[in-house]
């Protein structure tokens, strides 16, 4: 294994989701805690990173993870990086084995966790995956260019590629009729300048605006949003959202879009995400409700189950289409990959896993679809599974 290295975040992605779920190595170590960002006490998620590598190693199994135990000798070094603890989001993922690892930043607190097992704890990845749920912003205004991800808890910002335009004079620079625009900086406006036409020349403005965002919308989506998967929402001012999506070839472009100056001084990063909450409140809504309502279908049919057994062994066979699972149940056990028999055991206990992780993966690996949901509106919340079958 080499050296790891600070700082190497990996963006979640459908490929590295993808990556974790196939990976084929015996001995796995997943670790998920809470993190502060860097405004806070960091401190806090050194102390919160030793106490779960102190978790994973009593999980170690004697001399058969000798090998797991020098990653996590690997792991602890990494202690002293203050920049790796100080650019962090509400969550860290680590999963790490003797041939990967993977930092991975999350937009979403979740509980903490400390795991080896022979498969990555991959449940909260798929909540945090789950596209009705994630989203990407994209702020434009002629001084700035900015994208933020994030799901309907929180949302941070994201590092620009280089090829995206910093502002409409980066875009286009030297194209611009020296006529038409003066540039120059203002003090305590957000950006390196401010863009002021002169003369009444809006159409060269729509032509110069066009360009502007074609430039952008090319980038972001080659660079950005076709890696993520995930719906695209426009925020800017109105009169740019009708030309920004005549020329937009981005197929994540959410069809509602924030209205507003994204550079107004009374507009921050909360006020942001909670007009994107409210423009997709009755969609996600809409999406559990009819996920909940199709199970209760199915079931009556004899199509569905809630029962942990029936399903674990539908999903060893392939017949699960869909698997709602309550978002922070676990259930100790093993599935026999052959009979789909499960036995139940304590998650204490270094050899069992997480019941409903190893369901999610056989469904998820036989090209069914997992929904992770709140556990006060799951159909059955004492399982903790419900699963509509293919037939």
């Amino acid at each position: 294994m080499t050296d790891l290295m600070p700082n190497d975040f990996t963006p979640l992605s459908n490929t590295v989701f993808e990556e974790l779920l196939n990976a084929p190595e015996d001995r796995c170590i997943s670790i998920i805690i809470p993190t502060q960002r860097a405004t806070r006490d960091t401190d806090q998620n050194r102390i919160a990173f030793k106490t779960a590598l102190k978790s994973a190693r009593a999980e170690l199994n004697g001399e058969a993870d000798k090998n797991l135990s020098e990653v996590l000798e690997q792991l602890a070094k990494l202690d002293g990086e203050a920049d790796l603890w100080s650019h962090q989001h509400e969550s860290l993922a680590v999963y790490a084995s003797t041939e990967r690892v993977h930092f991975i930043r999350l937009p979403r607190t979740m509980n903490s966790f400390a795991g080896v097992a022979d498969s990555f704890h991959i449940k909260p990845l798929i909540r945090v995956m789950q596209a009705n749920d994630r989203f990407q912003l994209l702020a434009v205004t002629q001084k700035s260019v900015r994208l933020y991800e994030g799901d309907g808890l929180s949302m941070v910002p994201v590092s620009l590629h280089e090829a995206v335009p910093k502002d409409l004079v980066d875009a286009l620079g030297g194209e611009l009729d020296d006529f038409h625009l003066t540039v120059a900086s203002y003090k305590g406006l957000r950006g390196p300048a401010a863009v002021h036409g002169h003369h009444d020349k809006s159409e060269e403005m729509g032509i110069d605006l066009e360009r502007y965002f074609r430039t952008i919308d090319k980038a972001i989506w080659e660079h950005h949003s076709r890696v993520a998967g995930v719906p695209l929402i426009l925020a800017a001012v109105e009169k740019y959202h009708a030309i920004f999506r005549r020329v937009s070839k981005n197929q994540h472009l959410a069809d509602h879009g924030i209205k507003l100056n994204p550079d107004a001084a009374d507009i921050d990063e909360k006020r942001l995400h909670d007009e994107v909450r409210e423009a997709q409140r009755p969609q996600r809504h809409q999406a559990v409700e009819e996920l909940v309502d199709n199970f209760g279908t199915a079931r009556a049919a004899g199509q569905g189950s809630a029962n942990l057994a029936d399903v674990a062994k539908a999903a060893v066979f392939g017949k699960v289409n869909k698997l709602i699972l309550a978002a922070d149940k676990r259930v100790g056990g093993s599935i026999d990959t052959a009979t789909g028999i499960v036995t139940e055991g304590e998650l204490d206990d270094p050899a069992v896993d997480d019941l409903l992780d190893d369901i999610a993966e056989h469904v998820l690996r036989a090209g069914g679809n997992v929904h992770v949901i709140p556990q006060d509106i799951h159909p059955h919340p004492g399982s903790g599974v419900a699963a509509i079958y293919r037939y």
